[in-house]
């Protein structure tokens, strides 16, 4: 199969984590792969990904890497949104005002301007599915002392973008699907997993191949992507959580 009959894929924040669990299993599935990183620079022709230096908070290099994409591959089937901010971990008036901006920045506003790049050099070809990672803090309040603040507001607003998007995009042949995994871990253990009520990396890999494989003009507007409790005789290997 030659460059040019592969399905591309463009995947953002896959330097670690689950864009790079990612970048690894669509490539193993046949897609020419567009790994993007903010830090290239140990990464070259890494697990045969194609890396693409972009800072996802840089409205103009969000634009260009579209633009990039169409240029040399002449098509983009897949844009796979994944780089998120972090601002877990501490009370909301103790964050900087940078460090909400920042987590806007990459959570949500980067995921607007490559959709909306996506939609103006993808809509004559007639086909294109945009891939939003959400997160279970952007479902339910986690309490009064979470800590999850901006973090579970920027990730709420992506479910609702993407089920707004979906209308615009029908004209076009296009979908938007968001997928919301819960409890990530690197691991494949299953006992790990199973302690902890777990999802794997490689786990939601899998489901974003599923849709990114998906037939027919249909838009997954939320697939929760949670772990299933294997029942133990024995309490203390049970998890506490789901």
């Amino acid at each position: 199969m030659t460059k040019d009959q592969k399905k591309v894929v463009l995947i953002t924040g896959a330097g670690r984590g689950l864009g790079y669990a990612t970048a690894v299993a669509f490539r193993a599935a046949g897609y020419e792969v567009i790994a993007t990183a903010r830090d290239t620079s140990e990464k070259q022709d890494k697990a045969g990904l194609n890396w693409r230096l972009l800072d996802v908070k840089d409205a103009s290099a969000c634009n260009g890497i579209i633009t990039d994409t169409f240029a040399e591959y002449g098509r983009l089937d897949i844009l796979i949104n994944n780089a998120s901010g972090y601002t877990g971990g501490m009370l909301f008036d103790e964050l900087s005002d940078e460090e909400i901006i920042v987590e806007t920045d990459i959570t949500l506003k980067a995921p607007m301007l490559l959709s909306k790049a996506f939609m103006k050099h993808g809509k004559h070809q007639g086909f294109g599915k945009i891939i939003f990672i959400g997160s279970t803090a952007g479902l339910t309040n986690r309490g009064a002392a979470s800590k999850w603040a901006a973090y579970s507001a920027t990730k709420a607003a992506i479910l609702r973008f993407s089920e707004s998007l979906q209308g615009d995009l029908y004209a076009y042949g296009m979908q938007s699907h968001v997928i919301i995994p819960d409890n990530l871990r690197e691991t494949e253990d299953m006992k790990e997993l199973s302690q902890e009520a777990a999802t794997s990396y490689e786990a939601v890999s899998e489901a974003l191949l599923f849709l990114a494989q998906f037939k027919g003009n249909l838009s997954i507007s939320r697939m929760d992507i949670r772990p299933a409790i294997i029942a133990s005789n024995d309490a203390s290997n049970k998890p506490e959580t789901l």
